[in-house]
Parts: structure tokens; sequence; C-alpha cells
């Protein structure tokens, strides 16, 4: 695999970036707290999403695997430093609001019952959300890929995309049939084995495109990768769109 590129985003891109998702994050704090404010365990759930997406932040191996490089202004706080790169502090906050946002999608989807058609309308906007939020990152110089990627659209390579939308939603998707469970010590027990969640649903439906990364593949080996990548997605979507929604607990009636 490659070596990361290293440098230095401008002071006021990552100081912009920083206030939009710390913006963002809250903002769906409320609204998470307002839509289910009658509904406690639903609110319980998406309280431990929002706290497993956050602390997902820890998974820099992932982007190792993608060869997606963070920048950051020369005085911003970087959070820790692992495979040759730093975790910046706008960075985590993107986990815990964009990748928050489409478990929770995901969640309430299934929770309300969402038809599977409107799954795949959500995930289709979805996709196009990230290609012009990646590719925004892209143009202001606070992020890069690197290495032989797949081809691009608007700066981002077009597999990780769908990749990235439908592992976060299929996040909030288990989380859904996980809420009867969550309760006390349980709930938080959720929290470490979310974080490789997290990682699990983006190598599950990434791998053959990380596989032609770390092969350094060039084209069309790595188009042919992206191709088996983006079926991946679509059919393993598919088939969670189409799996139904948990039953709701019912009380055991007393034997007589």
């Amino acid at each position: 695999m490659n070596n990361p590129p290293q440098g230095f985003a401008s002071s006021a891109a990552i100081l912009v970036i920083t206030v939009i998702f710390v913006v963002w994050w809250l903002t769906l704090i409320v609204w998470c707290s307002v839509r289910a404010r009658r509904r406690g365990k639903l609110r319980h759930a998406i309280v431990v999403v929002l706290l497993v997406t956050l602390a997902a932040a820890a998974e820099t191996p992932y982007d190792a695997l993608i060869n997606w490089q963070w920048f950051n202004s020369r005085e911003g706080p970087v959070l820790y430093t692992a495979f040759q790169r730093g975790m910046p502090l706008w960075g985590a906050l993107t986990y815990g609001a964009w990748i928050g946002t489409m478990a929770v999608i995901g969640l309430w989807a299934k929770e309300n019952g969402w038809s599977k058609r409107a799954l795949w309308k959500v995930f289709a906007a979805l996709v196009v959300f990230d290609f012009a939020g990646e590719s925004l990152m892209m143009h202001f110089g606070v992020a890069v890929y690197y290495g032989h990627q797949s081809p691009r659209l608007l700066e981002v390579p077009v597999v990780w995309p769908f990749v990235f939308t439908g592992s976060f939603l299929l996040i909030g998707m288990v989380f859904h049939h996980l809420i009867p469970k969550l309760s006390g010590a349980r709930s938080v027990a959720v929290i470490p084995m979310g974080i490789g969640v997290v990682f699990a649903a983006g190598c599950f439906l990434g791998w053959p495109s990380m596989v032609a990364l770390g092969m350094n593949l060039a084209s069309p080996w790595t188009d042919v990768m992206a191709a088996i990548t983006v079926a991946t997605v679509l059919y393993w979507f598919g088939v969670v769109a189409n799996t139904p929604s948990a039953a709701p607990a019912r009380p055991v009636p007393d034997s007589e």
C-alpha cells in the first residue's frame, strides 16, 4: 500500500468545517431527542448509535485500508496519531455527524416500517449527498484519496460513497434489531461492539476495492473490483431492505 501524503490545510478551512460539523452534530442530537421523546427504547437506541458513531473515530485502520488521509491546520487539535495519519478533531466530528445521521436514518426507517421503495430512494439521495460532501472536502484541501483508486467523479472515487452510504445505513438497521436488548449495562456493552460493527460493515461491503488498493492494482483491475464492490453494496442493501422490521416486544401473559 502507498504511504499517505502529509501536509496541512488552511486554518480558515478547518475552522469553517469544524463549526459546520459541531452545528450538524448538535442539531442531530436535538432532532433525535424531540422526535423520540415519547419512545423510551427508541430514544435509548438513538443515544447508543450516536455514541458509537462518534467513538468510531478510533478507526484509523479503516482509513488506511481505503487510502484516505485527513489534513489539519498547523495549530488544529489532533486527537491521536496512528498508521501515519492523525485524527483531527473535525474528523471525529465527521464520524459523529455524518455517520451518525445515516445510521439514525437507517434505524428510524426500520422502526417506522418504511417501504423498500422509500429505503432505496433514501439510499440514492444519500449517495449523491456523500459525493457532494466529499467533493467539497477534496476541493478545499482538508482530505484526499490517494493511490490507484477507482474512477473518480468530482474528485471522489466512485466506489466509496456507495460503500459508506450502504454500510452506515445498515448499521442503523442492525441496531433496530438490538433495541429490545438495549437496557442498563447491556447498552454500555454495545458501544465497543458497535465500534467494531462500524468497521466491519465498511470492510464487509468494501473489501474488493480494499484488496485492489492493498495489491496496488491499476486500471482496469481497479475498475473491475469497484464494479464488484458496488454490486455487493446494492445486493446486501436490497437484502436488508427486504428484511421485515423487528416486531415490538409483547409481554408474556401470565399462566393460569
